[in-house]
């Protein structure tokens, strides 16, 4: 086993000048730590490799500019094993090169040779896809002239660095218990229960809606499994700390209320406070998105319950989603099974209280994720022409009152929607260009392509970056499973030709999803968007990908309620083959992407204290600046690789941390769309700070902005190093933490 010690270049004294902890040079130690299991190369190769074209800037982590940016990196999820390995230090950038060759037991794939840059400065190791068919993660930070010239390394590490080992970070107990015991009790259960089936169904005919009354022990499951998920998924989220994510932003204060669609649920998470309404928003909204689909097919055996609650919630779209922070939009996938249920109720029979009941279901869609509106749109039209529900004039009246009713309850989300100007109003809509439909388009698989990629549920954009880990890695055979599935849903749909619909529904989801990743479709939707602005509120199309998912879950849990029903009243061999086949459908959920959403979510999503540095410089702002004195928070990032959370890409916390009258970007300056200025230019002057220009101080003069906060974030020295020279000073903080500036 391979121990890698990361240890701290020497500071320099640089008077007035903020030193940051990302500029801080760093060497790798190589030691032998297992003789017997590894044999090491210590000594370090000076070569100065240039890799300077790659130094390009990685604040926002949306550069495309990137020489991996269309293939990222694929890098293990831990240095375990055994390995040659042999480094290279380059002073001038501050990066170290390793290769190795050798097997790793943890990733299933065994690499013959490659490189690995280790990012320096966290303990956690970078991730991504592949590159030319070599592993390797990229991590940078510059150093100081001094200290590139001297690359020098300390004995002790530097306390701002730490120390990041590679192969000596097991898993912690807890979370070997749950990987080896309740999560193949979780596979156990969700088989054997299917394979046994004695739920009699009394008609799977095409023409019944139902099999069956649902009991209490059917609501019980809906309970039971999806909060079995979350525990099994977020246990992590009993670490103490602040859950702090791609998206998504918690801290000491309480998230501000934003006047919008989702108002309601920022209210409570307000209320609830940041802490706390973290991982109520995160573990909710897994729970709701496995919950809402149990209780649509409530009517089911327990078998096919098991199976939806199971699907939906572990799968590669809703881990995509629960990483990158967009909780909502997984929240909102439950949301619209319970809408769905209560759509077919109301076209069977139409009246006031099921139409009130889709009103208010819709509007729970709705104000979880705005974009679950188009889903709703797409599944209600879908069914209206399956099933042809405009001969009803009952249903077209009391349909019609729903709609009305859930359009008067959004209200509040349409008025700031065209009135406003935030990053989620019509003005920034309009505004979205075919660089956003470039950059947010779906993944294609290596391997398989575009189309089976999102097949199997994958597919979201940040894939391609290599921002989340794949739940395919190690497993060349997923289209397998992949295939399972579908052959499922579309016995499913030959089974319940009442239900049949979603079958085209979700295939309509998948071509939408793909639709900006190919010349001609991104060729139509900038067509579109030109006479139709709205539309670009799917600048990320992937999300279309739910009514696949609607799709798989619904109609295979008809396929296993026939399973069911024959494995219940056939012969036994009838019955041993039917239990086989559910057996069958179950491992395709689990594998791979359901045992390794199991497996990565708790490592992935962990909650992070925010350091000492940061609480001592909120406590300043709050005694000692006005609360109606402006304060601008530099850099200008909307999204920013922080040091204590392994310079992972994070929404800048700034609003949730430090109290005052903040002002912060909110774009996510995307190489070549429409991006904000912000008031007066500071977004230029910030990106293009320069010492003794003064661009960015006479940006500042123009709003009345005579405090700063710079944040230890990727070019917040230069802001920094600008306004020390053009009259403000330290009023608070010191590098590495944060520092506040007054002029």
């Amino acid at each position: 086993m391979v121990g890698l010690d990361v240890l701290a270049a020497e500071t320099p004294p640089y008077p007035l000048l903020p030193v940051w902890a990302s500029e801080i040079g760093a060497c790798v130690t190589v030691q032998r730590t297992t003789p017997a299991t590894a044999s090491i190369a210590p000594e370090l190769v000076t070569t100065g490799h240039d890799v300077s074209n790659c130094h390009t800037r990685l604040g926002t982590g949306f550069n495309d500019s990137l020489p991996w940016s269309d293939h990222p990196p694929r890098c293990p999820r831990f240095l375990r094993g055994e390995y040659t390995i042999a480094g290279q230090w380059n002073a001038t950038l501050g990066r170290v090169r390793l290769d190795f060759s050798g097997s790793s037991r943890r990733t299933r794939e065994a690499p013959t040779a490659g490189s690995w840059e280790v990012q320096l400065g966290g303990t956690r190791w970078p991730r991504g896809g592949e590159v030319d068919r070599r592993w390797s993660c990229l991590g940078s930070f510059g150093v100081l002239p001094s200290q590139a010239a001297s690359g020098r390394c300390l004995d002790e590490p530097h306390p701002s660095i730490g120390v990041a080992r590679a192969g000596t970070h097991p898993p912690p107990l807890a979370t070997e218990v749950w990987r080896r015991t309740l999560a193949p009790s979780l596979i156990a259960l969700t088989i054997t229960s299917a394979a046994a089936g004695h739920q009699p169904a009394s008609s799977t005919s095409s023409g019944n809606s139902s099999t069956g009354p649902s009991t209490a022990a059917s609501w019980a499951r809906a309970i039971a499994l999806p909060a079995v998920i979350v525990l099994l998924c977020l246990h992590s989220l009993s670490a103490p700390g602040y859950v702090l994510q791609v998206d998504s932003a918690f801290g000491p204060r309480s998230p501000a209320i934003n006047w919008g669609f989702s108002a309601p649920i920022q209210l409570i998470t307000h209320l609830l406070g940041g802490s706390l309404a973290g991982r109520f928003w995160l573990a909710g909204s897994l729970f709701l998105c496995g919950f809402g689909p149990m209780v649509f097919l409530r009517d089911r055996p327990w078998a096919a319950q098991l199976f939806a609650g199971a699907l939906a919630s572990l799968n590669p779209w809703v881990f995509g989603r629960l990483v990158e922070g967009q909780w909502g939009v997984v929240a909102a996938l439950g949301a619209v099974f319970l809408w769905l249920g209560a759509w077919e109720a109301l076209q069977r029979q139409p009246g006031w209280r099921l139409a009130f009941e889709c009103a208010v279901l819709g509007w729970l869609a709705a104000t979880l994720d705005q974009h679950a509106l188009g889903l709703l749109v797409v599944l209600a039209g879908a069914s209206l022409l399956w099933r042809k529900s405009w001969r009803s004039a009952s249903f077209l009246r009391w349909g019609a009152t729903s709609v009305g009713l859930l359009g008067a309850l959004l209200v509040y989300g349409w008025v700031p929607f065209f009135v406003g100007h935030n990053l989620a109003s019509y003005s920034s809509v309009k505004g979205f260009t075919e660089a956003d439909l470039t950059l947010f388009r779906a993944s294609a698989s290596p391997s398989y392509g575009l189309w089976v990629n999102l097949m199997g549920l994958f597919g979201f954009w940040p894939e391609r970056l290599g921002r989340i880990p794949l739940l395919n890695q190690g497993a060349p055979w997923w289209p397998v499973t992949t295939a399972v599935l579908a052959v499922t849903a579309l016995t499913g749909a030959w089974l319940r030709r009442d239900r049949a619909w979603l079958l085209p529904a979700g295939v309509l989801g998948l071509l939408l999803a793909g639709s900006t990743a190919t010349g001609p479709g991104l060729a139509a939707m900038v067509w579109l968007m030109r006479r139709l602005p709205l539309l670009g509120a799917f600048r990320e199309p992937e999300k279309w990908s739910a009514l696949w998912l609607i799709a798989l879950v619904v109609l295979g849990a008809e396929t296993l309620t026939f399973l069911a029903a024959k494995a219940s009243v056939g012969r036994a061999s009838k019955s041993a083959i039917s239990g086989v086949v559910i057996a069958g459908i179950g491992l395709a959920v689990l594998l791979p992407g359901g045992v390794d959403a199991i497996r990565e979510l708790p490592v992935t999503v962990v909650p992070v204290s925010y350091p000492a540095t940061w609480l001592r410089t909120a406590a300043y702002m709050k005694a000692h600046v006005p609360s109606s004195s402006p304060v601008v928070v530099l850099p200008w990032e909307l999204y920013e690789p922080l040091a204590f959370i392994g310079h992972h890409l994070a929404t800048n916390p700034a609003p949730v941390v430090f109290p005052g009258r903040l002002l912060s970007s909110q774009d996510a300056q995307i190489a070549g769309a429409q991006n904000a200025l912000g008031p007066d230019g500071i977004a230029r002057a910030s990106l293009h700070a320069m010492a003794g220009s003064c661009a960015l101080q006479s940006s500042l003069a123009r709003i009345g902005a005579q405090w700063v906060l710079v944040e230890p974030a990727p070019h917040g020295s230069e802001d920094a190093r600008e306004l020390l020279a053009c009259g403000f000073t330290v009023r608070s903080g010191r590098p590495p933490g944060p520092v506040l500036l007054h002029r």
